[in-house]
């Protein structure tokens, strides 16, 4: 009886340090870079990501005296879909900004429920300059990014319904995508841009009130400025050209521009 007990611990504790294990390579950010490399059409593109290796000696990365905090990998044609980077990179822990403009990156922002939740510590995504589709109201992945402030989505192929989630981002800018129509403002933002949109309708701003800093150029909106802002009472920027506002323009505090996180 004895044998037998001692045998059903060893074979729990066995299981135990596999899974352990498991984790822990799982989490492992050399595994999951080199497999974001591995996973793109030309991975020669990232030559000194190998395998075993330090990544913090990895281009494009940046680290703290311990941990992988940033990616920066603009400008290099990855020609891969979002999908991709948002298992192998999103979800390393403790990166805290990842910028992938203009690389060449398409895909949907609507993802699967089953999807791997975003690393806590992201403060800053920058997707600029991109291919991206599908709809901003479809972004719950980015919902899982608990600590995100700085989101840029700008210059893709976005549109915009109602929206089914909530971002506690400080800085949003959706400029120059497909954006049309009434457009609800739900986040608690800092500095929006929506210029080069398609806009046509009054937008509600009635839960914007923390706007600083606006920019809503070169959209088709119509109707009297003062009733669509009435509830942006901190603002300090505000571009409203190349529409169709009516009515003066409400009174701006003078004094420069706070500061607030890049996108």
């Amino acid at each position: 009886m004895k044998v037998l007990y001692r045998s059903s611990l060893l074979v729990l504790l066995s299981f135990a340090i596999f899974f352990t294990l498991l984790g822990a390579a799982s989490r492992d950010p050399t595994a999951q870079l080199i497999s974001f490399k591995n996973s793109l059409p030309n991975p020669t593109l990232l030559p000194n990501w190998l395998p075993n290796q330090n990544p913090c000696t990895f281009t494009r990365i940046t680290c703290n005296q311990t941990h992988l905090t940033s990616i920066d990998l603009t400008s290099i044609p990855l020609s891969t879909d979002l999908t991709v980077v948002t298992t192998y990179l999103l979800t390393l822990d403790h990166l805290q900004f990842i910028s992938l403009k203009s690389t060449n990156l398409t895909g949907s922002l609507s993802l699967p429920p089953s999807h791997s939740n975003c690393a806590s510590s992201l403060s800053a995504i920058d997707l600029s300059q991109n291919a991206l589709s599908g709809s901003l109201s479809d972004m719950s992945f980015f919902s899982s990014c608990s600590n995100l402030q700085s989101l840029n989505l700008s210059s893709n192929l976005l549109e915009f319904n109602s929206p089914r989630w909530k971002l506690n981002l400080r800085v949003a800018d959706f400029s120059y995508n497909k954006i049309s129509g009434p457009t609800l403002i739900p986040w608690l933002l800092n500095h929006l841009a929506l210029k080069g949109n398609k806009i046509s309708s009054e937008s509600d701003f009635s839960a914007a009130a923390s706007l600083q800093y606006l920019d809503l150029s070169a959209n088709k909106y119509f109707g009297d400025i003062a009733h669509t802002l009435f509830a942006c009472n901190r603002l300090v920027y505000l571009n409203v050209s190349s529409n169709q506002f009516s009515g003066p323009l409400p009174s701006l505090p003078s004094g420069p521009l706070p500061s607030l996180p890049s996108v």
